[in-house]
Formats: structure tokens, C-alpha cells, sequence
């Protein structure tokens, strides 16, 4: 046999010797390798804060520029979520990711929340679905809302509530138990889900929806002034001949 060939020949025997060889080493690595806990993103952890007792709540979801001409960029994708009743003290919690924009302080009985950035850029990399911050508390005077949506899951107390929402997108309540309401609204759409009052009081501005559902019990209503193009009905139907026109 040439040499030439016999070199060939050993090299042709070598090769998948080597490559089989290889593979071996590397499956036996990947046996001892460990496997390593997923790593949480720090967005997702949740902060909760106690607060200071408190009978008033204002919420400025428009974000505040530190620089620059525009001072303040009224953006409707900010949540807030309430509870009223059923805790023992007042409780914020909100997500890492709006740890650095959220700015909150008691003062004068009144719980203040709005947000703060350097500039539009930073406020944007917050993930939109998750600008949100939720508020319990064991009772309420009042509660005012501008620039956001505002999501009451619950609102049940002995004493009245006065509701003021200013340039809201939607305000939705899921259950109220109160002996009186106060609602006064610019234009926004507003839906009553379920539960009782005696006294509904509501002031409407031009263009502003209030919806309420048929098994919400309301005991008296009194209108105290309606915009153009203002709505209120239950289940559908207009709840009070001035309405439909409007003033």
C-alpha cells in the first residue's frame, strides 16, 4: 500500500474517533452542570407602604417634566386602583418600575400621589400595563382624580362620598354601599357596577357618560347641574328626562 494512501486511510479512522470522543466529554459536562433559578425581573417585585391616617385622596396622573417647556404630559395610561372599607389602616402598593416616578405625601388630612420624570423618554420605558398603583383604606371623605383611570373595586363606608373627576378616561365602581354619593365629573365615561345608596348627587359636564346598572339600588337622586351632550342612564334607559338634551 503507498504511504500516501495508508496516511489517508488513518485519517478517515481518526476523525469520527475524534469527534465521537468529543461529544462524550462534552454530554458528561453537561450532566454536572447545575441548573440555575430563573432570574426574576425586577419590575415585577411590589412595594407596599404604610401610610399616616388620612380623609382625602388627589390623584395627578399626568406626569410632571422636570425639564424643559412642557412642565406636565397628561398621558391616560396610569391606573389607580381603590378600596375603601374592609382594612385597618391605609396601605399603598405599587410596582418596582414606578418606584422612581411616584411621588406621594400626606398632608393636611389628604393623601397626594403624582408622578415625576427627567424627561418623556424615561416615563415611556415603563411598561404601559404596568403604571399602576392601588390604595386601600378604611374610609373616605373625598377622592379626586385627574388624568388617569381610576378603577374603585370598592367603596363601602357609614359616611357620605364626594367624587370629583376632573380629565379622567374612565372611571369604573365596582360596589358601593354609602348612605350618600357626590359625584361631580368633567368629560370622562363613568359605570356604577352593583351596590345601594340613599342620595345620589351628581354634577355633569359637557360630554360626560354616567352608566349605572340595573341592580344598583339608589334611593333618591338629585341632579345638580348637566353639560351638553351629557348622559346618565340605568340599564340602558335615560334616568332623568333633562338629560336628553342636555343644557
Amino acid at each position: 500500500m503507498k504511504r500516501s494512501n495508508l496516511i489517508i486511510l488513518i485519517l478517515i479512522l481518526l476523525i469520527p474517533t475524534g469527534l465521537l470522543m468529543h461529544n462524550l466529554a462534552l454530554r458528561a459536562e453537561f450532566k454536572n452542570v447545575k441548573a440555575q433559578p430563573e432570574s426574576t425581573y425586577e419590575g415585577e417585585q411590589r412595594y407596599r407602604r404604610k401610610l399616616p391616617v388620612y380623609n382625602h385622596i388627589v390623584l395627578e396622573g399626568g406626569v410632571r417634566l422636570k425639564g424643559g417647556r412642557r412642565k406636565k404630559v397628561s398621558i391616560y395610561n396610569v391606573e389607580a386602583q381603590v378600596w375603601v372599607g374592609n382594612v385597618t389602616e391605609p396601605e399603598l402598593e405599587f410596582r418596582a418600575d414606578m418606584k422612581p416616578f411616584l411621588k406621594t405625601e400626606v398632608r393636611n388630612d389628604t393623601l397626594f400621589c403624582s408622578f415625576e420624570a427627567d424627561n418623556f423618554r424615561d416615563w415611556r420605558s415603563v411598561v404601559r400595563s404596568y403604571r399602576e398603583l392601588s390604595i386601600k383604606v378604611p374610609k373616605i371623605a373625598s377622592i379626586q382624580a385627574d388624568s388617569l383611570h381610576l378603577n374603585i373595586f370598592q367603596l363601602a363606608q357609614h359616611g357620605p362620598v364626594n367624587l370629583q373627576f376632573l380629565q379622567l378616561g374612565v372611571a369604573n365602581i365596582s360596589y358601593v354601599d354609602v348612605p350618600r354619593l357626590n359625584l361631580k365629573s368633567n368629560a370622562m365615561y363613568m359605570h356604577i357596577s352593583g351596590g345601594k345608596m340613599d342620595t345620589l348627587q351628581y354634577e355633569l359636564g359637557d360630554q360626560a357618560s354616567l352608566a349605572v346598572s340595573k341592580g344598583v339600588v339608589i334611593g333618591k337622586k338629585e341632579m345638580v347641574k348637566v353639560g351638553k351632550h351629557s348622559s346618565f342612564n340605568i340599564s340602558g334607559i335615560i334616568a332623568d328626562s333633562a338629560m336628553v338634551k342636555g343644557k
